[in-house]
C-alpha cells in the first residue's frame, strides 16, 4: 500500500513539475514572439516628423514605410492666430516632405477685429504655414499633432513640440 502510494506522490510531483515548465515556456514564448513582432514593425513603420529647411517647417516621412491617411491637428496660437482644418494628404512615401497646408485663420481681439479666414493662396500656404511655425516668439512653445497609418492600417499618433525653431518629438503612439 505505501509503495502505491509512494508513486502516485511521485507522479504528482513530476505532472505538476512538468505542467509548470510547459506554462513557463508558453508565457515566454509568447513574450519573445510579441517583442519579435515589435521590433518588425519599428524596421518597417512609418515615422512622422517635421523638418526645418531653410527656416520653414516641412512634414517629413523618417520612417522605412509609406504613411497613408496623414493628418494634422488644428494648431491654436492664441486668439488671434490659429491653423485649423488641414486637408487629408493620401500617402506620404519615405524620405519625403510635405508642406503644411491648414487653412489660417486670423483676428486682432485687442482691437475688436473677430477671427476670420485669412486670404493666402494656395501655392503660398506651405511656406506661410511652415515659416510661422519656425518663427514663433523664444517663450513660446507650439505642439502639432499628427495622424497616420501604415500599409497594414496600423494607426499611429505623433506630437512634437516646436520651441526656439527646433521640433522635437514628445508622444509617439500606437492607436
Amino acid at each position: 500500500m505505501s509503495e502505491c502510494s509512494l508513486l502516485g506522490w511521485l507522479t504528482l510531483i513530476v505532472l505538476t513539475g512538468t505542467g509548470s515548465v510547459i506554462a513557463w515556456y508558453t508565457v515566454e514564448t509568447k513574450r519573445l514572439r510579441t517583442e519579435a513582432q515589435l521590433q518588425t514593425e519599428l524596421q518597417h513603420r512609418p515615422f512622422l516628423s517635421l523638418k526645418n529647411i531653410g527656416e520653414v517647417f516641412y512634414l517629413t516621412n523618417a520612417g522605412r514605410g509609406l504613411a497613408r491617411n496623414v493628418r494634422l491637428a488644428d494648431v491654436i496660437f492664441d486668439d488671434s492666430l490659429q491653423f485649423r482644418e488641414a486637408p487629408l494628404i493620401t500617402h506620404l512615401a519615405p524620405e519625403e516632405d510635405e508642406g503644411l497646408r491648414w487653412r489660417v485663420f486670423g483676428g486682432l481681439p485687442s482691437l475688436n477685429v473677430p477671427l476670420g479666414d485669412v486670404s493666402i493662396r494656395e501655392l503660398d500656404l506651405p511656406e506661410y504655414c511652415g515659416r510661422t511655425l519656425a518663427h514663433q516668439p523664444p517663450d513660446t512653445e507650439v505642439t502639432v499633432t499628427v495622424r497616420y497609418e501604415s500599409m497594414v492600417g496600423q494607426k499611429y499618433q505623433t506630437a512634437l513640440k516646436i520651441r526656439h525653431g527646433v521640433a522635437e518629438i514628445v508622444a509617439d503612439h500606437r492607436l
